[in-house]
């Protein structure tokens, strides 16, 4: 009698014990896929915010547009309009500053001021340059897009610690610069 008391004892607590610990594996279930499901909603967000990044976009001191296009299978820009597209004596901006005394001569209009840009991390495109034709000087560049019409350009030499963080605005205008 004993002997079968304590075995039904056992099965209740066996039983106990196997419906508490269902309820763990399904909470934990339930767990991990929510947590997988918000990965998988913010790493498509991401990417499409990520392919969103083409287009026309006026520079944040609001001098200048560029266009953002693939190049292959990277992304380029080069510039489509500026406001004041002449110098003092009314000749076309050139890149007067460049580094590169062959390339002085080139027109700012037209020129491309990025290259090489690729998908990178969760947020956008890396690995680029960009050419500042106002310095005569190139940067490594990061780009994301923080909102549809808010694009977010991160330059920098060498290190990120030595970067500049600029908002470019997603720009509407139809004039393009006249050759």
């Amino acid at each position: 009698m004993v002997h079968s008391n304590l075995k039904a004892l056992l099965r209740k607590d066996v039983r106990k014990f196997m419906h508490h610990r269902s309820i763990w594996v399904w909470r934990f279930f339930w767990f991990v896929m929510t947590i997988f499901w918000a990965g998988m909603t913010e790493a498509s967000t991401s990417s499409a915010l990520a392919k969103d990044v083409t287009g026309r976009w006026l520079d944040d001191t609001g001098a200048g547009a560029v266009e953002i296009a693939p190049c292959g299978t990277e992304l380029c820009g080069s510039i489509i309009w500026l406001q004041n597209p002449r110098d003092e004596a009314g000749r076309p901006l050139t890149d007067s500053l460049n580094p590169d005394r062959a390339k002085q001569g080139r027109e700012v209009c037209g020129l491309q001021v990025i290259g090489a840009l690729k998908p990178g991390g969760t947020e956008g495109w890396a690995d680029g340059w960009v050419y500042d034709p106002k310095e005569g000087a190139t940067y490594n560049l990061e780009i994301s897009l923080r909102t549809e019409d808010r694009l977010e350009i991160l330059g920098y030499l060498a290190i990120k610690l030595l970067s500049r963080r600029l908002i470019w605005s997603r720009w509407s205008g139809t004039e393009r610069c006249q050759s």
